[in-house]
């Protein structure tokens, strides 16, 4: 992580600010904050202006702002995802964790706002993805479930196919969301 890499049993962060933070090399992730822990739970954060640059084309967008590997749960409520550059979220491993999104906003990201590669689920809930691009404005591929309550997608765009990829996943669900004006090419 460009302001900090943390191994922990447990952390929690709240009322944090990370601006302007960075990281690059062979396996650049997490722009601001690279995690490897149990239990994670984040309140109240702030993210703006944070980027990863991998200089592997494999390895681009492992979280402009956190990358995170944890065995259980990871908490994110009530935080804002501001101008990254490499994604917003990155959640690395084969882990069967939760994680579990509330009042949470991801705005502007660059090649998109969340990324979870076999693993295992995301609740998300009152939260809003606004403006996000990238190959996909979110991805999640081989996951047990994907669920969604009450969020906001607009604006969201991808340069691959839909701006939303959900790829071999056992559930998805969206109840009462809000799809406006995305768009993804060749889709």
């Amino acid at each position: 992580g460009g302001a900090m890499r943390i191994l922990s049993n447990s952390l929690q962060i709240e009322n944090c600010s990370f601006i302007s933070n960075g990281v690059f090399g062979y396996l650049a992730k997490g722009g601001a904050l690279s995690i490897t822990t149990k239990y994670f739970t984040m309140n109240f954060t702030y993210f703006e202006s944070n980027w990863a640059n991998a200089s592997d084309p494999l390895q681009s967008g492992c979280g402009g702002d956190v990358s995170i590997a944890s065995e259980n749960s990871v908490i994110i409520n009530s935080c804002t995802f501001n101008l990254s550059i490499g994604g917003s979220l990155y959640f690395e491993g084969t882990m069967d964790y939760t994680v579990y999104l509330n009042n949470t906003r991801f705005d502007s990201t660059r090649v998109g706002s969340i990324s979870m590669q076999s693993g295992g689920s995301i609740y998300a809930e009152s939260s809003t993805f606004y403006s996000n691009s990238g190959l996909y404005a979110i991805s999640v591929y081989e996951t047990r479930s994907v669920t969604f309550v009450s969020c906001r997608f607009e604006e969201n765009q991808s340069n691959n196919t839909g701006a939303i990829l959900f790829v071999n996943i056992q559930h998805t669900n969206f109840t009462s969301c809000n799809f406006i004006g995305n768009r993804g090419e060749n889709a």
